[in-house]
């Protein structure tokens, strides 16, 4: 049976089934419609409020390094929304020059110079 064929035989079918609960029927269609003119209304009739720029401290990500993604939760416990000209506040991001992650990432040539003679020979 082709496609088009099922879709309308289901269609027949769901609305032979509404049609004979008339007031489930009439409630199935208006009720959304009921709702969507509602959240029309209030939005319509509730100006929009502007809300300005909102920049917080830097804080460490987990992949920096448990001590330090653990410090940055510590000591700024607070989330204090500061305000400023197109700069986020604080004194810019952390580098982390001495995490796990960033002392392992410069270990790979080391470990590369090491192990790649050995393996060739």
């Amino acid at each position: 049976m082709a496609y088009g064929t099922q879709l309308y035989l289901q269609l027949w079918k769901n609305f032979t089934m509404r049609k004979r609960e008339k007031v489930r029927f009439i409630v199935e269609i208006f009720w959304p419609l009921f709702l969507f003119l509602i959240l029309a209304w209030v939005r319509h009739t509730t100006p929009p409020e502007h809300q300005s720029d909102c920049h917080f401290s830097v804080q460490a990500m987990p992949s920096a390094g448990l001590i330090p993604w653990f410090q940055s939760l510590v000591c700024s416990p607070t989330t204090d929304c500061r305000f400023r000209n197109g700069t986020p506040a604080g004194d810019g991001v952390n580098d982390f020059h001495h995490s796990l992650h960033s002392d392992s990432f410069l270990d790979i040539p080391l470990i590369w110079r090491t192990v790649m003679p050995a393996i060739l020979f």
